[in-house]
């Protein structure tokens, strides 16, 4: 019995997990390339493949608004707990992927625009083509689903022919290619069923063929049953089990549960009961378990609850907010990092190597807290508290996120890293405030790697953007785990999609922030000139020396070191003209001066 659906949505290129019985739905994989269409699932290997399209050309005349005959489709690959995504063909080795199903290691598909039928193993070695039709204009030859009957040595596929034409056809043949013949040149095919309305997907359980169509109603927009017919017969007239769909594509058996799972390009995922043989299916409509709001493709079902169990960072607010969040690191960052925590109650555990700087930083929260509060319309809000935690391991008790923010040093991440992971609970999120480093580059300690991102702060609370980046194999459920949880906090996250140095933003502020030092450093003009320009024209309230100064000026030159190791050719001026604030002691706000002088707080 499924316990969860992968299903592939087109607009926004990702595969989600759907849940079951009760449709909530998450994230697996946003980056599922141009135009997913076929899914499958290796429960055993742990994987999910899926095929794309490619990206088409916009044709209004064309059967879905668009041209797909470039050959740029491909078959792709990801671990079921959303890391590790490669490719099994690269995109433009096929011309249209569309449905998809795996058998003995081997993965099958159709190829619309490609006219074909082929496979390829897991591992993309012995790829070979099945089936070859030569391409007309009226998309007769254009091969949309694909089942296979390994029992009997079978291979089934369906053209779906023009559009609400009514020419479609599910046709079998052999699943290896007869002697002496060719892919294009088989003997052996049967056309089963002819003048359906628009076959798209197959599926076969038992002696039983299921199909969705997308044709014209009454026989399209449909989910068809019919007992696959004996060598050299036709099939005979099928069953619908349920219509009323908006374009019915994708489908998965569940034959333990009596469900057929089906989806649209409406954005709806529907589940059909499976009536016995001789019963008359439900006229109802099909009850609707999720609607995603965007045209869905492919569906595969997953039975393993273990596998499900394994995805251990998915949370909602309700699920975290009684329990602790753990800040290590009481710097000017980490105190701030802990007051938005502190923002909708419960505990804030910061830890320090320096109790002084703990303490202080307890004492910024509680501070700080009722103006914060204020500021959103929430002073009559329970406020949480920020407490001192002496030891790693009293700070993270029970938490469900640890923030290290601890100065931007490798060699004092990695170890600390280890350590924390060695103390952590399971199922805490991980998440490093790093400015300019990847979390990949400090994850050599930590064993499950899935449980760590980067989390940068700006300078909340009044800058409260931050960036979330994977290492490579961070959790997709925790990433979206964040973007819901967050906001609650008045925290707004912005995910990076791939490894960046600096980020989103802060790799576009480095260039300015470089060349705002470089122009002083040349003597070109002062930093109250460039300040004063910024202010200026663009109404902002500081310039960047301004924002530095906040910052800390060793912390700039910390990152700025990052980027010339990662990029030789920068100029070595801004490091010069930081390096001598540094070494005069002249940090920033937090000395009393830095390119300014400061007094107060």
């Amino acid at each position: 019995m499924f316990k969860a659906l992968v299903v592939l949505a087109v607009r926004s290129r990702t595969i989600y997990r759907i849940s079951l019985p009760d449709g909530r739905v998450e994230t697996l994989h946003d980056a599922a390339g141009p135009a997913p269409d076929g899914v499958a699932v290796d429960e055993a290997g742990g994987r999910v493949y899926w095929t794309t399209m490619g990206a088409g050309r916009r044709m209004p005349t064309a059967d879905d608004g668009f041209d797909f005959s470039s050959r740029n489709g491909g078959v792709h690959s990801v671990s079921l707990d959303g890391t590790d995504a490669t490719d099994v063909l690269t995109a433009g080795e096929i011309t249209t992927g569309k449905q998809l199903t795996l058998a003995d290691g081997v993965l099958y598909w159709s190829d619309r625009e490609g006219c074909r039928v082929s496979c390829v193993r897991v591992d993309g070695t012995d790829r070979a083509d099945l089936v070859v039709n030569t391409p007309d204009d009226e998309s007769l030859h254009a091969c949309v689903g694909v089942a296979v009957d390994t029992a009997r040595g079978h291979l089934y596929w369906s053209q779906k022919g023009p559009a609400d034409g009514g020419r479609g056809r599910i046709l079998r043949a052999g699943l290896r290619i007869p002697e002496r013949e060719t892919a294009d040149a088989r003997s052996d095919i049967e056309v089963l069923w002819d003048g359906l309305p628009e076959p798209i997907d197959l599926e076969i359980v038992g002696n039983t063929l299921y199909w969705t169509d997308r044709g014209a109603p009454p026989e399209g927009n449909t989910l068809n049953r019919a007992p696959l017919p004996p060598a050299g017969a036709e099939g005979e007239p099928p069953q619908i089990l349920a219509s009323g769909f908006h374009e019915a594509i994708g489908l998965a058996v569940d034959q333990d549960a009596g469900i057929t799972y089906v989806t649209d390009l409406g954005g709806r995922i529907s589940a059909v009961p499976i009536p016995g043989d001789d019963a008359t299916p439900d006229p109802a409509p099909p009850r609707v378990i999720a609607h995603l709001a965007e045209p869905l493709t492919g569906v595969a079902g997953i039975e393993s609850e273990a596998l499900l169990e394994a995805v251990r960072y998915t949370y909602t607010f309700e699920d975290i907010r009684q329990r602790p969040v753990a800040v290590i690191g009481a710097g000017t960052l980490g105190r701030r990092i802990a007051l938005m925590f502190a923002s909708r109650g419960g505990t804030v555990a910061i830890h320090d190597p320096s109790t002084e700087q703990a303490t202080a930083a307890v004492e910024f929260v509680a501070t700080q807290l009722p103006d914060l509060l204020d500021s959103r319309g929430a002073a009559d809000t329970e406020a949480g508290v920020a407490k001192v935690a002496p030891s790693l391991t009293e700070a993270l008790d029970n938490a469900w996120l640890v923030v290290e923010a601890v100065p931007e040093r490798l060699e004092i991440k990695i170890p600390l890293w280890g350590e924390i992971d060695a103390a952590a609970p399971e199922g805490t999120i991980f998440a490093t405030n790093s400015s300019s480093y990847a979390s990949r580059l400090m994850s050599e300690r930590v064993r499950d790697k899935s449980r760590l991102c980067n989390m940068h702060f700006y300078m909340p609370p009044r800058s409260n953007a931050v960036d979330l980046m994977s290492d490579g194999e961070t959790d997709r459920g925790l990433l979206d785990s964040l973007h819901r949880i967050l906001p609650e906090f008045g925290i707004h996250p912005f995910e990076a999609r791939k490894e960046s140095t600096g980020f989103i933003f802060n790799r576009i502020w480095a260039a300015i922030k470089r060349e705002s030092l470089q122009v002083v450093a040349e003597g070109v003009a002062t930093h109250e000139d460039v300040d004063g320009m910024f202010k200026v024209n663009w109404r902002m309230p500081r310039g960047p020396f301004q924002m530095m100064d906040a910052v800390g000026l060793d912390v700039v030159l910390d990152i700025e070191n990052h980027y010339a190791a990662e990029n030789p050719h920068l100029p070595e001026g801004p490091r010069e003209l930081l390096r001598a604030y540094v070494e005069a002691g002249k940090l920033g706000v937090k000395t009393g001066e830095g390119f300014y002088k400061y007094s107060g707080d």
